[in-house]
């Protein structure tokens, strides 16, 4: 798999987050392929912005 981000279980299965200056980037990621799935500025509230996909 990868070595970057921070699994979100709490968000669903198999996603990962990774802040970058003044956004959080969420994605799942397999052996080939990494899928952006929300990019957040990190002032923006989680919850509020689920379904994720």
């Amino acid at each position: 798999m990868h070595d970057i981000g921070t699994h979100r279980a709490e968000l669903g299965d198999n996603i990962c987050s990774l802040p970058v200056e003044q956004h959080m980037i969420y994605f799942v990621s397999s052996h080939s392929v990494v899928m952006i799935i929300r990019i957040l500025s990190q002032s923006q509230d989680t919850a509020r912005h689920e379904p994720w996909i």
